[in-house]
């Protein structure tokens, strides 16, 4: 039989009333419950608003099919629609992400993000650490708005002709390009 407090002994889990002990409950204390990046946006067209086991199970199920960018649910009383809704800066976190990556791990040359319906194929690189082919150029519209050169107005206008010229392109950084 193991001494429960020697080193590298894991702590009994139950003990036999069906009580944790406390060294198991510490551990568990201690750790944060996973939060998904995102939350449930419904939208609905009858007249009551879905309800809080509804929004829970089209959550579950999105989070168990990741693929899927959002489900339509038929009633008797009119359709509502579960999506995810990021918060705004998530993208930002992304990026920050990956070129942390690529500062911690100089051997990483790239890391690529496969295509959806919606985007098409990038792959950052060191000089490039983006999560979207288009993140240095919007990057470079968020940056000279927040320092006064350009209106929002304008940031407005030049992300709309930056994602119209982007639509169906290649991405010439891309593996096979």
């Amino acid at each position: 039989m193991s001494d429960p407090g020697a080193p590298g002994t894991p702590p009994e889990q139950e003990r036999e009333d069906g009580q944790y002990d406390p060294a198991s409950l510490a551990v568990l204390k201690g750790l944060e419950p996973s939060r998904r990046p995102w939350q449930v946006l419904l939208t609905w067209t009858g007249a009551e608003p879905p309800s809080a086991g509804l929004c829970d199970a089209l959550g579950r199920i999105l989070d168990l099919f990741p693929d899927t960018s959002g489900l339509t649910v038929h009633t008797a009383d009119g359709g509502i629609m579960a999506t995810r809704d990021f918060h705004g800066d998530y993208t930002k976190e992304v990026d920050d992400l990956l070129a942390g990556l690529f500062r911690a791990n100089p051997a990483v040359t790239g890391v690529t993000f496969p295509a959806t319906p919606t985007r098409r194929a990038h792959t950052a690189t060191p000089d490039d650490p983006f999560w979207s082919c288009l993140g240095k150029a919007g990057a470079g519209i968020t940056a000279a708005m927040a320092a006064g050169r350009i209106t929002p107005e304008r940031a407005v206008e030049q992300f709309k002709r930056l994602y119209a010229a982007d639509a169906g392109a290649e991405d010439p950084t891309s593996p096979g390009a």
